[in-house]
């Protein structure tokens, strides 16, 4: 998902995305607690990642 954020973040459709950090923030619904938390966990890592790549390139150009 972060890929498509990142390369065509402006063709997601708002309803998209916006039930998407719903479904991260809620959960499945169901009763399932550990595979909320493991979504959870997931996107946290794939975001805290995502940034730390995006800022290294944002350090690399500000360099130059």
């Amino acid at each position: 998902m972060n890929k498509v954020f990142e390369h065509a973040g402006d063709l997601v459709n708002i309803k998209v995305a916006h039930n998407l950090m719903r479904l991260i923030a809620e959960g499945f619904g169901e009763d399932d607690e550990g595979a909320d938390s493991q979504l959870r966990s997931s996107a946290v890592c794939a975001a805290f990642t995502w940034y730390l790549v995006i800022d290294c390139k944002l350090s690399v150009f500000s360099d130059a």
